[in-house]
């Protein structure tokens, strides 16, 4: 997804996706970031891939996941892309590496295809540093507690196209959700040969594995992590880190467990688990950072 930035985002007064979006690097592509996770970049050469990656999925219906955020992500030097969900009128949620070197971040919600800047129900705002909160736990050394929050300017009117997710029940806080069906989006890579990201939306259908199974392949897994695997070679890819990982619950609503995070670095085709921030493990801290109410509250 990611080449080298030509352009820079400048201001706050930005209006529809840039259109120059799609070169925009990954988090671990930008020596900046480099330089500030060395631990991480050590990993990384050992096959664990931070940039996370959607594959061989589909291509989303307009607005079939309304929650859905696009993330442009100001660092010092540079610029980076991620993705990210609404959780209420005023927060957005997305990975700890992608916002912890920020100094201001442009969301977009209610947009489709990033390149149509028609699509009337975008709505874009840029939220700076001090509005931006990062998991006090999160470890630059392997991704433990991949979880920050976005506290947007102006609370956002809700409407067919952009609806905020809703976040597990305290009663799911100890479940594994083990083989459940589970669905992934982002407009990162679509496949290991493709230069860039995709102008709409795709998703993957994914299934949850043991923690003890994916622990096999990543050694430094942690008890707060989630992990799936995907038919057909399906999964993320670059530019879909900080993205949603959601369930249909029994109630037919679709419920997010789950932060992209991140990935192994042979490849987005060679079927490795997808490792995601496993938000049972942060409901507390969810509801003490935000508005939102956490269902079952004990």
């Amino acid at each position: 997804l990611f080449r080298s930035l030509g352009i820079i985002l400048l201001g706050a007064s930005v209006s529809a996706v840039p259109s120059w979006w799609n070169s925009l690097r990954a988090p671990h592509e930008i020596p900046e970031w480099q330089e500030q996770h060395p631990a991480l970049m050590a990993l990384a050469e050992a096959t664990v891939d931070f940039e996370s990656r959607i594959v061989n999925g589909n291509k989303a219906t307009p607005h079939q996941f309304p929650y859905q955020a696009a993330l442009v992500v100001r660092l010092e030097s540079e610029t980076t892309i991620c993705g990210g969900s609404l959780i209420s009128q005023n927060y957005v949620l997305t990975a700890a590496h992608c916002t912890d070197l920020s100094l201001y971040v442009t969301v977009y919600l209610g947009v489709h295809n990033l390149s149509d800047y028609t699509e009337h129900t975008r709505v874009v705002q840029t939220v700076f540093r001090s509005d931006i909160i990062v998991h006090e736990q999160y470890n630059t050394s392997g991704y433990q507690n991949d979880v920050s929050v976005i506290r947007l300017p102006v609370p956002v009117q809700l409407n067919y196209a952009i609806q905020a997710v809703r976040l597990p029940s305290f009663e799911h806080k100890d479940d594994t959700f083990l083989n459940v069906a589970a669905f992934v989006s982002g407009w990162g890579r679509t496949s290991d040969s493709s230069p860039d990201g995709t102008d709409t939306l795709h998703y993957a259908t994914l299934s949850v594995i043991s923690n003890t199974a994916c622990r096999a392949l990543y050694p430094t897994l942690q008890d707060n992590n989630i992990c799936t695997r995907g038919a057909n070679r399906s999964g993320t890819c670059q530019g879909d880190s900080g993205g949603p990982m959601v369930i249909t619950e029994n109630d037919g609503i679709l419920t997010q467990v789950g932060i992209v995070s991140f990935g192994s670095g042979l490849g987005c085709e060679f079927n490795w688990p997808n490792v995601f921030a496993r938000l049972t493990s942060f409901l507390c801290w969810l509801g003490c950072h935000t508005d939102v109410q956490i269902r079952n509250h004990p």
